[in-house]
């Protein structure tokens, strides 16, 4: 019988699907055509004739993860319409989690991309992480000018709260800081958000007031 033979797309996400581990542990620079090609199972000039460049190849894993990744999932609308500050960090530190783990070759791909130079790196920044950043600062700064939250840099503050969980996936996943393998999901985000809030919320005077 005849081998089916895949069509150009379907060659497209295979080797996409394939191709990632490599510029994890080598970078773009690092990762030869023919290291691309013997990952993904086919020839040399079929990647360049599907991608054009190495660059072409690793900037379609960055499409295809912005489209893929989460989407409105990150901006957890109803409970910010709640005002509910726990909440709204819980659903968005959630999510971050979930979405590097479920790719856990991607950070280390960003990270190359931000040292080799950064043009893939921005797009995904500008895609995804600048926007989770733009919805967390306006809620914080509509939380501090009711006096709930202390007032601060909303910016600064959503980078911060952000970063947190972003530094313990890059502990656990790159730098492989022990003791890190045994932690729940939400027990990382739950806790994240407590020690966040403990500075953030103002003290409380008799009757409940914010000091």
């Amino acid at each position: 019988m005849p081998r089916n033979r895949l069509t150009r797309d379907a060659r497209r996400e295979r080797t996409i699907d394939r191709v990632g581990a490599v510029f994890a542990r080598k970078g773009i620079r690092g990762a030869t055509s023919r290291d691309l090609a013997r990952a993904a199972g086919v020839s040399e000039a079929l990647v360049f004739k599907l991608f054009g460049s190495k660059r072409g190849l690793f900037q379609a894993i960055v499409e295809r993860k912005i489209e893929r990744g989460g989407g409105e999932a990150f901006f957890p609308r109803e409970a910010a319409e709640r005002e509910d500050d726990e909440g709204v960090l819980s659903a968005i530190a959630g999510q971050v989690l979930a979405s590097m783990e479920a790719d856990p070759t991607f950070l280390r791909l960003f990270l190359f991309s931000a040292l080799e130079g950064g043009e893939l790196a921005t797009m995904f920044v500008e895609a995804r992480i600048q926007r989770v950043l733009d919805f967390l600062a306006g809620y914080f700064r509509r939380r501090m000018r009711r006096r709930a939250l202390l007032r601060s840099d909303p910016e600064l503050a959503a980078l911060l709260f952000v970063g947190m969980v972003v530094q313990y996936v890059m502990a656990r996943q790159v730098l492989a800081v022990r003791g890190l393998d045994g932690l729940d999901r939400e027990e990382v985000a739950g806790t994240a958000v407590r020690i966040f809030l403990a500075g953030m919320q103002p003290a409380r005077g008799r009757g409940g007031k914010a000091r």
